[in-house]
């Protein structure tokens, strides 16, 4: 009997201190940055061609129950630091509708 009790215990301390199931989905989206600006003049008057990246929005969410207290503090894409801008949201952030498909 104590031996069960103590496997009892043994377990509900495991649980305790189990951390809370997180889902991450992180989706990446490429913007168009309008007018491609030409060269840039030198010195000599060539022009010098700038290889300009292409900006891309990060959407990053996390999916975990209310009674979980996490903080997201700083993350990192290729090597760049960045301050998250936290915000709760209760509905699905994102909603994908295909009108092309038939419903019955």
């Amino acid at each position: 009997m104590k031996k069960l009790i103590f496997l009892f215990f043994i377990l509900i301390s495991f649980s305790a201190i189990s951390q809370p199931a997180v889902k991450i989905f992180a989706y990446s989206q490429a913007v168009s940055p309008g007018i491609v600006p030409k060269g840039v003049t030198g010195e000599n008057g060539k022009t010098i061609r700038t290889k300009k990246e292409i900006p891309v929005n990060y959407y990053i969410f996390a999916s975990y129950s209310k009674s979980a207290k996490i903080n997201i503090e700083e993350i990192w894409i290729k090597g760049k630091f960045f301050n998250p801008i936290v915000k709760n949201v209760d509905s699905t952030p994102i909603l994908n509708i295909n009108e092309n498909i038939l419903s019955i």
